[in-house]
């Protein structure tokens, strides 16, 4: 490359020069707006910060578990893009609510394959009722045909990608985590006949399976190309299936070594401890094992590593939000998210599990405890003092710096809101 020098004084004279044409230019620009730019708005409807759609049919599963169709709230079809925003098999919508005047969102796995979707416009949600949730018996009670609900577009990598992972899979499935495999295998079915399948699905009870019957007529039709092994944990007397748990012994027996697969894990926490170790002996490849965000833990003093709290395991978390400063009360067994949303203060957050940053903080004094199976921080975060609200736990008291929420202090309408 060349470089022309002309010397420093009209170097000097070019570079004082600069301000004065820059006002030249702006005096002789037009006073209209420019156009829209088209990809700015195709980006934004393809990946929108909040859906607005409404509950169109409801039904049962099992005793624990209904899927849900959503479609648009609105029947206009004026945007850009003909129905609502595709997605990739696997991927979750994160649900807001107001519940008892607090704002909180939750992450649930599309369970409809991607091309019935775009076919018909909806998404599919599958939920189930846990006793002791916050969120999932609110869904129960209140959502009905004609609720309108508040939802991100849909997020997550947890899926299959044919230019990284292996066309024999294997999906270890507990409970509700069958969810997101539903939405994998009927793409599969549909656009990839050259991938084959074994999925291993276990629940405490038979009647838990969600999706039995579709599982097992998906065996039936494609024998070579759909394995379906049921175990139930707590067999009936009448069950004639597998019992016990996916212990790698079994995971051999029935998948096979591992050593041309690709494994795919979900379920509740307790799954991925378990299968942690169980796994080790296949000694699989980097890549080889995928797995979705599995949420808040249930049991923090089953975490490796952790220390216990001390005293009575409630501690003050000073927060720093924008130029405003307040103390909100924090439990020990609750994350760092959990305290925001009770205090009213509606941090951002989406996946609740540590891997998409949204909720990305600033820890400015105090000690946390973080999920290590949760802990999806870049090094220059935990060298810099990031962390993630979701995936975290106090341990003393804490003083952090909180992102505002893009999309405002408070929702517009709740989830429980039906014409």
């Amino acid at each position: 490359m060349a470089v022309q020098v002309k010397g420093k004084y009209r170097d000097l004279w070019a570079f004082l020069r600069q301000p004065l044409q820059r006002h030249l230019r702006i005096r002789r620009a037009s006073s209209s707006f420019l156009p829209p730019d088209p990809l700015l708005r195709l980006t934004t409807a393809l990946h929108p910060q909040r859906l607005e759609l409404r509950i169109a049919e409801m039904r049962q599963e099992t005793r624990l578990a209904r899927t849900f169709r959503l479609v648009p709230a609105a029947t206009d079809a004026g945007g850009l893009l003909p129905g609502l925003p595709p997605f990739r098999a696997g991927q979750y919508l994160s649900l807001e609510f107001v519940l008892e005047g607090v704002r909180v969102s939750r992450p649930y796995s599309i369970c409809c394959s991607p091309t019935e979707a775009r076919q018909e416009n909806f998404y599919e949600l599958t939920v189930r009722r846990r006793e002791n949730g916050f969120v999932a018996p609110h869904i129960w009670e209140h959502w009905r045909p004609g609720t309108l609900v508040s939802s991100s577009g849909p997020l997550g990598q947890f899926g299959w990608e044919p230019l990284r992972d292996r066309q024999d899979l294997v999906f270890l499935a507990g409970g509700c985590g069958i969810t997101p495999f539903r939405s994998i295998w009927r793409e599969l079915r549909a656009a990839h006949p050259e991938v084959s399948c074994t999925i291993l699905y276990g629940a405490a009870r038979p009647e838990e399976f969600i999706f039995r019957q579709e599982l097992e007529s998906l065996a039936a039709e494609l024998p070579g190309r759909f394995r379906i092994c049921l175990v139930a944990e707590e067999p009936d007397p009448g069950w004639g299936g597998l019992t016990g748990l996916l212990t790698g012994e079994r995971i051999r027996e029935l998948a096979g070594n591992g050593s041309d697969k690709t494994f795919y894990v979900c379920g509740p926490p307790g799954l991925y401890r378990f299968l942690q170790e169980e796994l080790e002996p296949f000694e699989l490849p980097p890549g080889a094992l995928r797995q979705e965000p599995c949420g808040e833990t249930e049991d923090l003093s089953a975490q490796p590593g952790y220390p216990g709290a001390p005293g009575d395991g409630v501690f003050t978390v000073k927060v720093h939000r924008g130029e405003g400063i307040c103390n909100i009360p924090a439990r020990a067994f609750e994350s760092v998210l959990v305290a925001l949303e009770r205090a009213g203060l509606a941090p951002p957050a989406q996946c609740r599990s540590g891997s998409c940053g949204y909720c990305r903080s600033r820890i400015l004094g105090g000690r946390i405890y973080v999920l290590p199976g949760s802990d999806g921080r870049r090094e220059a975060d935990r060298k810099l003092g990031h962390f993630h609200p979701c995936s975290s736990y106090p341990l003393t008291d804490l003083e952090i710096r909180v992102p505002a929420n893009p999309l405002g202090p408070a929702v517009e309408q709740s989830a429980a809101k039906t014409p």
